[in-house]
This record gives C-alpha cells, structure tokens and sequence, in this order.
C-alpha cells in the first residue's frame, strides 16, 4: 500500500510560518504568482450556527407552498422534478452566491473549469432520473426498445486518462508492460471477480451492486460485504502485489476521499462493479464538460420557474403544519421565518443537529478536501517526450489525485495556448476534525507551495507557466462509505420523514455522486407530491 500521509504537523508548521510574513522560501517565480480561497463552501457564514446566540424574533414572517432548503444537485432536482409534475408556490433557499453544491463552476478568461464534481457516466438502466435529463438536455435519446444512443460530442475525447509510472507516461492507468508477473496474474484475478459481481443476480433479478444503490440487491450475501473493509477484502483475495494495491487505494481516495481501510468492501466494490455503460459501447464512457459538472447544474437552475434566493442561513427547521423554517439573509441581516406547507431538507445531514431541537449529531464520516483552479499562459513542458496531457492526468505515489484539463474537449489534440487544470487532494486515514482545524488557519501560500511542488514531478517549468492558483477548502467534502454505513441503522435513520418534511442529500445514500445526488432529490419530491395526492412521473422504483 502506498503510504497516505496528508499534511503532516511538520508540513503545516512549515507552512504556518507564512501567517508571519516569512515566505522568503518560496522560489522567485512562485511569489509573482496571484491566486485566493474561492470556489468552497462559504464556511465563515456557515460557521454562524455553532456561535449564534439567543434565538431572534423573525422581523418578518410569510408564507409558501413549497420551501426546498438547499441548492446542491439534490435540491436543484427536487425543483427539477417539482416543476415538471407542474407545482407551484415553490421556492429554493440557498447558503451560497452560486447554486450547484460541488457541482459548482469557476469562469476565467481561458477557460470555465470545474471546482469539484467534473464528469457524469454514461448512466445505467438503473438511473432513469438521469437518463431523463439527459434527454430532456438533448444529450441522449432512446430507441423503442429503450436502448440509448448519447451525443458523442460530449463524451470525453482520447486521450481519457494517462498514469506517470516510474519516470513515464502511460496511456491509462494500467502500465500493463511494466507490471510484474505477480501483479499482472492479481489483476487478473481481481477483474474475474468484479466481473463476477458484475453478472450476478439475486432472485428477483437485481444487481449485486447497482446505481442508484436502493436498487441493489438486498441478498445477505451482498449486504454482508458492508460489515468488512474493503482492504479486508483485498487481503482476503490475496490482492497484496504494490501497483494493485495501489489501483485500489486510489480509487477509494478518487470517489470517497478515503482508503480502502475505511471505506466497505461493499463501498469498494461498487466502485468497480456498478457500472454496465449504459447501452455504450465503453462502459468507461463519461460526459466531460469545461466547466465540469456544473454544466449539469446550470441546465437544472436555469430550468426552474422558482425564485432561488442565494445567500440565506437556514438558523431553525421546525417541522409541523405548517414547517417553521427561521433564516438570517446575510446581504440585509435580517431574520426572516417562511411558514411552508411542506419542506424538502436537501442540506448535508451533519447540519441537522443546528436546525431541529432534540436532533441527534448525524454519525456520517465526511472527507475533506483541497481542490484547485491553474490558470495557465501556456502548455507546460513534459518530462516524458511524445506526451501531453489527457483529460485526468495520475501521478502513481503523489498525495493528490492528479489533475484535469478543462479545455480537453475544445482543443481536440492540442495543448497549445491559454488554459485551466483542476487539481484535486483528498485527506485519507485522518482525523477529519483535525484536519479541518488545519485547513481553517492555513494560508494560500502554502497551498500553492504544496501544488507546485506536486505538478513539478512531471512539469518541471510548471511555475514558470502558471498565472493564478485560485485554491478551494471543502471541509466536508463528500460523504465516506465507512464499514457499516451504507446499509446501516444510522442511515437508514436519517431518511426517515418528519412531520410535512422529507429529506435529500447524496449522504443519505452514503456515496456521494451526482446519481445518487439527484436520485435522493427526485425521491423526496415525489414523496412529498405523494402526499400531497399530485400525479407524476415516477423515475425512482419507490
């Protein structure tokens, strides 16, 4: 296993000593470099909760039919789906200035670029949510025995995905030649056993692993494998040889932020196992936009008829008839209290302790990470010869999951001129509290310092290029599938309604993705719609 250590105390001392003034350190071509904290969570805001005071009478208070509480994925698709089953009266509320969770984008003169979520597979038979947006987008269409063809423009162009091993380029992850006998006859057997999974069925059908995951199947068999670790597992199979534990490691770390001693072998199978590729050819297919998935995002807010009003602490939730929901606008500083006749709760469930009286702390393990925005004035060199960058770009043994192109699908195979790269670290077998506490009182330099230093293994003039480093801190970053989570009682806790309130986010599924995202959303809407006696299309099996 290669060894995760994510900012050491050494590490942030060192960089601590920029709060000081002494950045002397850094290399000449480093300080000229511009750059700032944008594109995360408003935490300073969001921090209000844990410090407010008495509870202050609303200095206005008015009435609605539908309030959804939260602009992430999950409550732009419960609007989405309210909308398109025709209610009225409803209206988003929203703690940033740009809806979109982290499917939210940033804008420079080179390039939009993502500043988290950044590509959608082709979606399973499983996933009708998304396959119906996907044709209401004009992305895909269906034939009439359902069978999907997608508009091959915006699926992520060659090169996908190269790896640097061992002081070259390959072109995948798989340095398929330069693996050892034993770690080739463990990949092996390790890609028979998720194609085993892939093709089992229980009686009623279902898949072991599917997307969204309530469609999976419920067999003990199955569910059984939520109770061990996924590096159990691993050892188990006998998958110890370094690159296949290293292919493991970093796809837990990819979509959970996490290892595989964290995470379910339940969770780290699904990873491998869920996908079928949605009638495509390459069930490795994915939609790739500049701007990442906030090209999804943007389609969902600018097709809603609702008021979103951005800007908006949620400070009290009192469900009943109607729902009591009490907020600070933080533009006018004023508390406002909107009476609702029903509510869609699509915030991350940890923050529920801070609006419900009596509401248990949520037992939820949520990553952090650092995310961020490279602005660039040209194509950096490249350390390999006949290379150049492909869509997601993996440096074997780096503490960062790599980087991605933003223009990757503009500049077809060119890597000249102006241009944007994403860069993306998780914070795996730490302390989320503690590291937290760290990213709070760390300083843009250092970050800066940690990312150039983390490209230049294979740009080594990659400072001399870059214009802007803008960095992103997300504390809590997306919701871990640790051993029991996912089918467990704590979850399945957190689902439950409330009086004319019913909730939606990804962490009530325990993976956070942009399928279970809107799954959770479209859910909740009919739910409530059900409640209410409204007829609509169903695009859940619930």
């Amino acid at each position: 296993m290669v060894e995760q250590s994510v900012l050491k105390r050494r590490d942030f001392l060192k960089g601590s000593l920029l709060l000081f003034g002494f950045a002397g350190c850094s290399k000449g071509g480093r300080r000229r470099l511009s750059g700032d904290f944008r594109g995360g969570p408003d935490h300073h805001s969001g921090h209000l909760l844990r410090r407010r005071g008495p509870e202050v009478e609303p200095r206005s208070t008015r009435s609605i039919d539908i309030a959804v509480l939260g602009c992430g994925i999950s409550g732009l698709s419960a609007a989405w789906q309210l909308h398109r089953s025709g209610c009225r009266g409803v209206e988003l509320f929203e703690l940033q200035k740009q809806a979109g969770g982290n499917s939210r984008s940033a804008s420079y003169s080179a390039s939009q670029a993502p500043w988290a979520a950044h590509y959608l597979p082709v979606p399973t038979r499983e996933s009708r949510a998304v396959r119906e947006l996907l044709k209401e987008m004009g992305l895909m269409s269906e034939d009439q025995d359902g069978k999907a063809s997608y508009n091959e423009r915006h699926l992520c162009h060659p090169l996908q995905e190269r790896l640097w091993y061992r002081g070259r380029w390959y072109e995948s992850l798989l340095p398929l030649e330069d693996l050892s006998a034993p770690e080739m006859e463990q990949w092996s057997d390790f890609k028979i056993d998720v194609e085993r999974w892939q093709n089992w069925r229980d009686k009623e059908g279902r898949k072991a692993f599917a997307i969204p995951l309530a469609e999976s199947s419920a067999d003990p068999e199955v569910r059984s494998l939520d109770s061990i670790s996924f590096a159990d597992y691993a050892e188990q199979k006998g998958w110890t040889a370094p690159f296949v534990r290293w292919l493991l490691e970093y796809s837990t770390r990819d979509d959970y932020g996490a290892s595989p001693e964290q995470v379910s072998a339940w969770a780290g199978l699904h990873y491998f196992a869920c996908r079928d590729g949605g009638d495509f050819r390459d069930d490795d297919a994915i939609f790739v936009w500049p701007e990442g998935n906030g090209h999804l995002a943007d389609y969902l807010r600018n097709s809603l008829p609702y008021p979103i009003h951005t800007r908006q602490l949620i400070t009290a939730v009192r469900p009943g008839s109607p729902v009591e929901i009490d907020v600070l606008d933080l533009d006018q500083r004023e508390h406002l209290r909107i009476e609702a006749r029903r509510c869609l709760y699509c915030l991350p469930s940890f923050q529920r302790s801070y609006h419900f009286a009596d509401e248990p702390a949520f037992g939820g393990h949520y990553a952090p990470w650092v995310t961020a925005n490279l602005v660039l004035s040209r194509a950096p060199k490249e350390r390999s010869i006949y290379s150049e960058p492909a869509w997601d770009n993996v440096v074997y043994g780096s503490e960062s999951l790599g980087y991605v192109v933003a223009s990757h699908q503009t500049k077809a195979m060119s890597n000249q001129g102006e241009d944007v790269w994403t860069w993306y670290r998780a914070f795996p077998n730490r302390d989320p509290a503690e590291v937290r506490k760290e990213l709070l009182e760390s300083r843009w330099e250092f970050w800066r310092d940690q990312i150039l230093s983390d490209l230049e293994t294979v740009h080594p003039d990659i400072a001399e290029v870059t214009s802007r480093i803008d960095v992103a801190l997300f504390g809590h970053g997306m919701i871990t599938p640790t051993v029991g989570f996912i089918w467990g009682e704590e979850s399945a806790r957190a689902r439950r309604p409330k009086q004319n309130l019913w909730f939606a986010h990804s962490d009530l599924s325990g993976i956070s993705v942009f399928e279970e995202a809107q799954y959770r959303g479209v859910l909740a809407a009919q739910q409530l719609m059900a409640d209410a006696g409204r007829s609509f299309q169903n695009l859940t099996d619930a």
